[in-house]
């Protein structure tokens, strides 16, 4: 009967004992995971005060244009006689270094970060809609340094004409296989309209500083999770 209580107390210390380890492992864990929050929340602190410093105006015009974001989603809008011109964009993954080609006689600069996103303009007029999809171009590579590089800052990838609203039935044609005079004189439609290399600076600019702002809203919402 002895040896019975003696191996019944053996068991239950041996229980102790896994359960203590067990807890010790717990509290650990869960003290690596608060270190790692308040490290992530400290550069955080730094990161958000360091970005602000750069953080410019977002204007709510450009050139007669009236600029409004829902999220990722930009507008640029304004009246043109009996016509309505649309300029819609996302800003999501939109950022990535200023292309250039570089001289090797002359020492790199910092890289200049553009968010240039994809964008579509709408011209309406009554229930028709001529649309005219565009991509910013890119200069050429470095390892074409002989080249000349885009006089355009823009490109017409494809367009498409249609009453009301568009379909994924609706045809359109790439700008790549358009006929180059009529792409052309397409591009003189849309500098008649305001939409020239200019201005489409000056859009790569505005687009810049918006999705500068909701990047630092994102750091924000970040720090207020690991703060708590």
């Amino acid at each position: 009967m002895q040896d019975l209580y003696a191996s019944l107390i053996e068991i239950v210390i041996v229980i102790l004992i896994v359960n203590f380890y067990f807890l010790s492992l717990t509290i650990a864990a869960v003290e690596h995971i608060h270190e790692g929050a308040d490290e992530l929340s400290s550069y955080l602190k730094e990161e958000i005060q360091n970005e602000k410093q750069n953080e410019r105006k977002v204007s709510d015009e450009l050139r007669g244009f009236v600029f409004t974001a829902s999220e990722a989603d930009v507008k640029l809008q304004k009246k043109d006689g009996n016509e309505t011109i649309t300029i819609t964009a996302n800003v999501n993954d939109s950022v990535d270094a200023e292309d250039s080609v570089q001289d090797p006689n002359v020492e790199p600069t910092e890289t200049k970060m553009l968010s240039k996103p994809d964008f579509t303009v709408e011209i309406t007029k009554g229930h028709r809609i001529i649309s005219f999809h565009c991509t910013f171009n890119q200069t050429l590579p470095e390892d074409q340094p002989g080249d000349e590089p885009y006089s355009d800052v823009f490109q017409i990838a494809e367009i498409s004409v249609y009453d009301g609203e568009f379909k994924d039935s609706t045809y359109t044609v790439s700008g790549d296989i358009m006929d180059g005079y009529l792409y052309d004189l397409l591009l003189n439609y849309l500098e008649e309209k305001g939409i020239t290399n200019e201005f489409a600076d000056e859009m790569v600019e505005l687009f810049t500083a918006y999705e500068h702002k909701l990047y630092i809203n994102l750091l924000e919402k970040l720090n207020k999770y690991f703060g708590k």
